[in-house]
């Protein structure tokens, strides 16, 4: 009897897998997605580019359009609207938006904690934090990167007044091989240490968890309330694939990294490489499932955020995320 119920479970299962590819194959349309990148294609939007090459989006009904955006900071305003079904960014500016009144929901925690890093060339003789005293360290100038380095300085007995913040844009690697700084805020330890690494110089790094700054998510997969409240099977149907290809990509690292070399062809190859490799295991270290998150992460980053003014209002953060749609 129980062999015969278990038996019934899976051709009931099969069945239903069956009848949604016969829908498929006699041309139901499938849902047109938009997904919007953080920034140009790099190793850690593999696993979407996976996802699409190998038919999971396909199989989900989804026809996904995966663009680079002109201005990535449009990214919340352009999701909440619902003229982009899913977007990339950062649990910082989420909190920022939500804060602002923007409606958007972080679905997936794409990578489990800071990328960014203070960094130095390993010559220049800067062991620790505390060896900044007197020097010049390049900064894009975002806030957030700022006031990281007021934390770490602090943690170490520093004050503003004993290092020079110059702004180098996002020419972090340059100003640093050139000289033109002693160090730099804002780089990712998975890309532009790779970079000079390739370039044949070796890098110290520093940790912000290390000095005072709270572990957080780096990247962030986005959707809007709406979307959640009115297509939630979309929803659903976009992370099955979604965590299919980081699934994927975390089991066939090379095969994956061929698929993104080939889709975006002016990314170097053994650069690509090497970050993809660093970034796996940040995108399963010590979760229960692919993209988890946690309210207390999202308390304390919003804490910290508002404790040194980076922000002016904290918002329930069971508003910021759910790990509802995760499979």
């Amino acid at each position: 009897m129980r062999t015969a119920i278990r038996l019934a479970g899976h051709l009931g299962k099969s069945l239903l897998v069956c009848l949604f590819s016969l829908a498929v194959a006699w041309g139901t349309p499938p849902d047109q997605v938009r997904l919007r990148l953080d920034w140009t294609p790099w190793s850690l939007h593999t696993f979407l580019f996976v996802a699409q090459k190998h038919g999971f989006f396909a199989e989900e009904n989804l026809k996904v359009n995966i663009y680079v955006p002109s201005n990535p900071e449009d990214t919340l305003k352009l999701v909440a609207v619902g003229q982009d079904h899913f977007g990339l960014s950062y649990q910082t500016d989420t909190i920022l938006a939500r804060a602002a009144g923007i409606p958007v929901v972080s679905i997936a925690a794409l990578v489990q904690h800071p990328l960014n890093v203070l960094m130095a060339l390993k010559d220049a003789g800067i062991r620790s934090p505390a060896d900044l005293k007197g020097k010049k360290i390049g900064s894009p100038l975002i806030p957030s990167d700022d006031v990281y380095l007021e934390t770490v300085a602090q943690r170490v007995g520093l004050s503003k007044d004993d290092y020079k913040v110059v702004d180098v844009g996002f020419n972090l690697v340059p100003s640093l091989l050139s000289g033109q700084v002693d160090a730099v805020i804002g780089a990712y330890f998975v890309w532009e240490k790779v970079q000079i690494e390739l370039e044949g110089k070796e890098v110290v790094i520093f940790r912000l968890q290390d000095y005072g700054v709270p572990d957080f998510y780096e990247s962030v997969l986005l959707t809007s309330e709406k979307l959640l409240r009115t297509q939630p099977d979309l929803v659903r149907r976009f992370m099955r694939a979604a965590v299919r290809g980081m699934r994927y990509t975390i089991a066939h690292p090379e095969e994956a990294l061929a698929i993104l070399l080939e889709r975006n062809p002016d990314l170097r190859p053994e650069l690509a490489r090497r970050a993809l490799h660093a970034l796996i295991p940040l995108m399963q270290d010590g979760v229960p499932k692919l993209g988890w998150q946690t309210a207390e992460k999202w308390q304390r980053l919003q804490d910290y955020m508002y404790t040194h003014k980076l922000l002016r209002k904290k918002t329930p953060v069971a508003e910021m995320f759910t790990n509802d749609y995760l499979p």
